[in-house]
């Protein structure tokens, strides 16, 4: 299985992805960005561009199910193991006009300008169902790892709270360095 390491620089954010230095007793699958772009064909996820979807390793003997959306409707994701249930559900909600807020200032938009705008949101839920009979198996803290990290990954990713007070925290930042001078590089 994999880890997501995550670095900040003082010039940026960086997400790695590494492999976790347990060993599990059996083989990982490991899904290419090509796999997975042909499994999400149809879903929320199929035209998100960031780390986790550049490789996705699941623990040994999973199996995903996708239900796709149908206009409105939930559409699902499902990770299946002897060992664990894992369902992420994602909706389209309706769009809402102007929800451009707290982005104005930072990309230089007048609030009637941003008023013009429609965004769309979409929910996301996860429920992870862990099988009784398998609590003691030695991979369960792995697989329990695992799953956490998908939550951590995919609430970081999406909430939108979260990627605004990151978006704040760099223009801010930016603000406060002074303005890099071009060299004269004829002299």
């Amino acid at each position: 299985m994999t880890q997501i390491i995550k670095i900040n620089y003082p010039f940026g954010r960086q997400d790695l992805i590494v492999p976790t230095p347990k060993k599990l007793t059996e083989k990982s699958q490991i899904l290419t960005k090509p796999e997975l772009k042909k499994l999400l064909e149809g879903n929320f996820f199929e035209a998100i561009e960031f780390p986790f979807f550049e490789r996705l390793v699941l623990p040994p003997k999973t199996k995903i199910e996708i239900k796709l959306p149908i206009s409105d409707q939930v559409g699902e994701i499902r990770f299946r193991n002897p060992a664990f249930d894992l369902l992420i559900k994602t909706k389209r909600d309706q769009f809402y006009r102007g929800r451009l807020v707290g982005y104005e200032e930072i990309i230089g938009m007048q609030k009637k300008e941003a008023s013009e705008y429609c965004t769309a949101y979409y929910l996301i839920s996860m429920d992870a169902k862990f099988t009784r009979w398998r609590s003691g198996d030695p991979n369960m803290p792995k697989f329990k790892a695992w799953i956490q990290q998908v939550f951590n990954e995919l609430h970081e990713k999406f909430d939108e709270e979260r990627i605004l007070e990151k978006v704040k925290a760099d223009y801010i930042f930016k603000k406060q360095l002074p303005p890099i001078q071009p060299k004269d590089l004829t002299k």
